[in-house]
């Protein structure tokens, strides 16, 4: 979302040059000349009893009072080039900003201690003014531009909670350099203050804690020595920023004595207890953000994101906010209130949300209030027709003071402007759009809005409360489409979306959608659908917001869980599980489902998912339904298979969990299969009658049948180049990658010894002609036995120069995995115990070339979409594919290479890849781990063939 923008003003088709704005520009330039020789002149009288160097206040002077004639041409610049308000406002406010900008240098020339740019601050307090003529976020733009490079800058938060990121935005937009930066943290994966960093904005950062999994940007700037860093205690932090907003000098504090940190520190012993002496952290600017904040900067924080807002604002000289929401004066409890506005210069109103989602050629009323202001953030491309039920159809946002018109006003009693094509009318006419379905949208105000969309604003019911109906009765009946905006909670902290109205009803059932200022909400039939939620807050949280009813429980309307999980052994290429078909191999898995949990009635099973990459052969025609036949499901249970490639039986997972979780299922077997063994050899048809030219493509792996024009565009280089790409792209050696390998393979045999792997695997039974049947009940693909001298003995594969190798990369093995995923009412109505919940899921799509790249973008995307960080997973399982292609994943992430996180039990190099159910092996195994350990989060992630990425997060219940 914008944070810069013209308060829906148009620029005019022409620039406006009127006498006014030339005088604007005149006394801006003047005025700063003014500085500049007053500031000459003041240093030249300065005695010998100066405070400081005559010469650094000459420049000090000089270099103001430049900045101020190019501030003088800025300001000209608007007036002429937007016209946005009065010519001699514009040079009322240009002037009392140079008045004081003039005494300020002149008192600071004479030797005063004051090194405040009072000025900056004079011309900061112009904010009201023009915030009440739709210029408050111009203003801010002006704000953000007044930092210079060199600038010390505390940016508010803990990790991303709290962090200001669309202001960093601002920064790196303008091309700041060589700050400073104050923060708890040196910046998460590449959000907000990472961003800053991986700009090249910062020449030092003064934090606590800078290393992180994912501090990569920081890590990589800190090693080649392009960024310092001072450390400093968490504690001692907070407290050298407040001491800096309370106006004290350095401070003893006990932490840190007799460590590193306090090395060339004064010390002293009080009480018997030593202390280290810490000098105060002061800061030109601080960025920060709140839930809410009104136009005299008083602000209010939710939960965590508080973190070092409110000292930050009180120790820096100029704090700009950016909020969710600008409420209007009075609106914020004072009880709540956290940061007074005294800390504040701007506030940054982010909530144009309602005006993306009016469609083109609209028919809308805007409601009293709140709703108003939407005209203000309607896009210039858009033709919306906004309705006043006092007979005004086509008008647009409010005009300049001097072009008021006292019988130009909407509803709200608000002087607004006629668009072109616009049209006045009596009541009749306006109550006849209302009633008669003529209008597309009403925008309104709320008390409450009941979870099957009953709305009330009209009344509170309380005894000494005034009633005001107006339209709103007749825009909620009328209307095609009702939005409503409001907070989540009253004043008081009570909600205002609940299970029943409470409050006498303006309209029944007719709320189609509620933007609040935590989430947008849809009103369906089936109940409350959350679509839209803020950055950084997970559902957990936003189900915690509105206990009242659960209704977050209605937008993922059923959680899915996953009650079992099962697979197969891995069989070795032409090994023990070839003889097996794979339809017979896929339903191994979904049979021992149905041994294992004899209290389901399995003719109630929605839907088999089963992923298979291949689908050549045996496992052709729908082989996920083949399977579920010879499983001994009933046949009344459907069945698909789904094709991601490697990333098959995953995404059959992530299908399944979203059915549920729509509220379309209740319980399903997801899983997949391959058998790569036998994977047939197939020939096309001829394109020519009796043609001879066909060619015998093998199905196992790689491409076949291809297309030319997809060759022409992005190759169709084979997996193992894919990896070289990524190889030589991240500078990963053959060393890494091997050693890689081998820790697979270590980690592989010390989870079968201890029998890890047991937990999750059925054994195979494969009769014979003759004697006892075949069992294979172990992985057969593991090399115990590997060493890191025999690895290094093997050829590379794509080319002679080339790094990856037989040893570094993943099998053509043989297996099948099945999962059996429910919802509550499955639970309850099967007597099921549910391991794990299913959080989310999502995919993404990478080059071709570097297709083995894919599951970092995935992790990244699916991080920011649940709310959960890294730190927070127990366990990572990423298909190793090849060794290069999950080290440039992981190193992408910030991940250490060896992580204890990442495949502790081994992975796919020494279990193998059977294509079709890997994925859901890597979901069985994370649930192993957590289970074992006593873990809470799993991330399953995995690369896919033809560049894309799949990732998954599962919850240990």
């Amino acid at each position: 979302m914008a944070i810069i923008k013209l308060s829906g003003y148009d620029m005019p088709a022409k620039p406006i040059i009127s006498a006014t704005s030339i005088a604007s520009l005149a006394v801006a330039c003047v005025g700063g000349i003014t500085i500049v020789l007053a500031s000459i002149t003041a240093a030249l009288c300065l005695g010998k009893d100066a405070h400081e160097l005559k010469e650094k206040r000459y420049i000090a002077g000089v270099a103001n009072g430049l900045f101020y004639i190019l501030g003088g041409l800025f300001a000209g610049s608007i007036v002429m080039l937007f016209s946005l308000m009065p010519k001699e406002l514009i040079a009322a406010l240009a002037g009392l900003a140079l008045l004081g900008a003039i005494a300020t240098n002149i008192s600071v020339a004479m030797g005063k201690e004051s090194q405040r740019d009072a000025a900056l601050i004079t011309f900061l307090a112009t904010a009201s003014g023009m915030h009440f003529l739709g210029l408050s976020s111009v203003f801010w733009g002006i704000c953000i531009g007044l930092i210079k490079d060199g600038s010390t800058i505390m940016i508010g938060g803990f990790g991303t909670a709290g962090q200001p990121a669309e202001l960093i935005d601002g920064l790196i937009e303008l091309g700041i350099k060589d700050l400073i930066i104050v923060n708890n943290n040196a910046g998460n994966g590449d959000y907000g203050l990472a961003k800053l960093l991986k700009a090249g904005a910062v020449r030092k950062i003064i934090c606590s804690f800078p290393r992180q999994s994912d501090s990569w940007v920081f890590d990589e700037l800190y090693r080649a020595g392009k960024i310092e860093l001072e450390l400093v205690p968490q504690g001692n932090l907070a407290c050298r920023i407040q001491a800096a907003g309370m106006g004290l000098g350095p401070i003893y504090t006990p932490t840190g004595f007799g460590t590193l940190l306090a090395e060339g520190k004064p010390t002293m012993n009080y009480e018997g207890k030593d202390y280290v002496l810490e000098n105060p952290i002061k800061a030109d600017f601080a960025l920060i953000k709140a839930s809410k904040g009104d136009r005299w900067g008083n602000l209010v924080y939710r939960k965590s994101a508080r973190n070092f807002g409110p000292i930050m604002a009180m120790a820096a000289d100029v704090t700009i906010a950016q909020v969710s929401e600008v409420v209007e004066l009075g609106a914020l409890d004072p009880e709540h209130i956290i940061t007074p506005g005294i800390f504040v210069q701007h506030v940054v109103q982010i909530a144009e949300r309602v005006a993306q989602d009016i469609p083109d050629g609209a028919y809308v009323n805007l409601g009293i209030g709140l709703p108003t202001k939407i005209s203000s953030y309607l896009p210039s491309d858009k033709d919306v027709f906004l309705h006043s039920e006092n007979g005004l159809l086509a008008f647009g946002p409010p005009p300049a003071e001097e072009d008021r018109d006292p019988e130009l006003i909407n509803a709200g009693k608000e002087f607004v402007t006629l668009l072109e094509g616009g049209s006045f009318f009596h009541h009749g006419d306006s109550f006849a759009m209302m009633r008669g379905g003529h209008l597309d949208i009403a925008v309104l105000g709320a008390f409450q809005v009941a979870e099957n969309g009953d709305l009330a604003n009209w009344h509170t019911g309380a005894p000494d409360a005034i009633p005001a109906v107006g339209g709103a009765m007749d825009l909620a009946v009328g209307a095609k489409k009702v939005f409503i905006t409001t907070d989540h909670v009253t004043k008081k902290g009570e909600p205002k979306i609940v299970a029943e109205l409470t409050y006498p009803a303006t309209g029944l059932k007719c709320v189609d959608r509620i933007y609040t200022d935590l989430c947008v909400i849809d009103v369906t039939p089936e109940g409350m659908k959350v679509i839209e939620k803020v950055e950084g807050l997970s559902f957990e949280e936003l189900q915690e917001e509105f206990s009242s009813f659960k209704y977050v429980s209605k937008y993922t309307m059923k959680n899915a869980y996953i009650i079992d999980a099962i697979r197969t052994p891995f069989g070795r290429y032409a090994g023990g599980l070839a003889p097996v078909r794979a339809d017979d191999l896929g339903a191994l898995p979904i049979k021992a489902l149905m041994e294992r949990n004899p209290s389901v009635n399995w003719e109630q099973v929605d839907d088999v998912i089963y992923g298979c990459a291949n689908q050549a052969g045996e496992d052709n025609r729908n082989v996920g339904r083949m399977s579920s036949l010879l499983a001994g499901l009933p046949y009344q249970v459907p069945a698909t298979t789904v094709n991601r490639l490697c990333g098959s039986s995953m995404d059959a997972i992530a299908m399944a969990a979203r059915a549920i979780k729509a509220g379309e299922a209740n319980l399903i077997i997801a899983g997949g299969v391959e058998s790569m063994s036998r994977a047939p050899f197939v020939m096309g048809k001829s394109e020519t009658a009796y043609g001879r030219s066909q060619k015998i493509e093998d199905t196992t792996m790689g491409w076949r049948f291809i297309n030319p024009k997809l060759k022409e565009m992005y190759g169709v280089e084979t997996m193992p180049q894919t990896a070289e790409n990524l190889a030589e792209q991240f500078n990963i050696n053959r060393e890494d990658q091997d050693k890689f390998a081998l820790t697979s393979q270590q980690r592989t045999a010390a989870a079968q010894a201890k029998g890890f792997y047991k937990n999750e695997i059925i054994p195979v039974v494969i009769p014979q002609r003759k004697g006892d049947p075949v069992v294979v009940d172990t992985d057969e693909h593991p090399r115990a036995s590997t060493t890191a001298e025999a690895l290094a003995k093997l050829k590379p594969v794509v080319k002679a120069e080339g790094t990856v190798t037989a040893g570094n990369a993943s099998g053509i093995n043989d297996g099948a995995a099945a999962l059996l995923i429910a919802s509550d009412e499955a639970i309850a109505q099967h007597g099921l115990k549910p391991r794990a919940k299913i959080i989310g899921s999502t995919v993404v799509g990478v080059e071709p070339r570097i297709m083995g790249f894919g599951p970092a973008p995935a992790i990244k995307k699916l991080l920011a979409q649940t709310g959960l960080t890294l730190e927070q997973m127990d366990v990572i399982e990423l298909n190793e594919a090849f060794a290069a292609q999950a080290l440039a994943c992981t190193r992408d992430l910030g991940i250490e290479d060896g992580s204890e996180k990442v495949n502790p039990n081994g992975g796919a190099i020494a279990l193998g890849h059977p294509l079709g159910a890997s994925g859901a092996r890597l979901v069985t195994t994370a649930l192993n781990q957590l289970e074992q350990t006593g873990g809470k989060y799993g991330l399953c992630s995995m690369c896919i063939g033809v560049g894309q990425g799949i990732a998954l997060i599962i919850e240990r219940v």
